[in-house]
């Protein structure tokens, strides 16, 4: 079956209830399970921050790190890479993502970034969610959900075992970037 590839920063890992519970039994403290949730999800857990609302737990990234000017900078770096060699792509991408990105005042407006002034619809910055269903080591979770900002889309992708291929492309982005936001990207198949 194909699905759509999608590169986005996480904002959110949220977890049930029922989860929660199963967290709270096997490990001792947060900070052991954020360590195989890294391990697992490629994130570095340090950028997010831990909630817990009627029992529940989320993992919520660091606001500074969506901030206008210092993501526009990663953004920068990032599509100067990802276009390497297009300078066309590159400089749409100046023009429509990072530029109207370094514009804006505030983390709040980001959100809010999904169509510019006369109504027309930026492919970047959508919000979306995508439900994680494999069973984490030392512990069996069904499914997690990450919400996330898509900085990226392609075409569909007919492979059904991309999970190491994409491992290794989010390593590679923390290691070409030194910016904090790279932490914060993964790869994604949607439909």
């Amino acid at each position: 079956m194909g699905a759509y590839i999608h590169i986005g920063l996480v904002t959110k890992i949220s977890f049930s209830k029922k989860d929660s519970d199963k967290i709270n039994n096997i490990f001792s403290n947060i900070d052991d399970f954020k360590s195989v949730l890294e391990k697992d999800t490629n994130l570095s857990m340090q950028y997010f921050e831990v909630n817990e609302i009627d029992g529940a737990y989320s993992f919520e990234v660091q606001k500074t790190l969506l901030e206008p000017s210092p993501l526009a900078n990663f953004l920068a770096d990032f599509f100067e890479f990802y276009y390497f060699g297009e300078p066309k792509l590159f400089e749409y991408a100046q023009n429509e993502i990072i530029a109207p990105v370094a514009a804006l005042t505030s983390v709040d407006d980001l959100f809010g970034y999904t169509h510019d002034d006369k109504g027309n619809y930026f492919r970047a910055f959508k919000r979306e969610s995508y439900l994680h269903h494999r069973k984490l080591p030392e512990i069996y979770i069904e499914r997690f959900k990450f919400d996330y900002l898509l900085i990226e889309h392609h075409g569909k992708a007919w492979l059904e075992t991309y999970e190491p291929f994409f491992s290794y492309i989010e390593r590679l982005i923390r290691l070409k970037h030194s910016q904090s936001q790279a932490n914060l990207v993964k790869l994604f198949l949607d439909e």
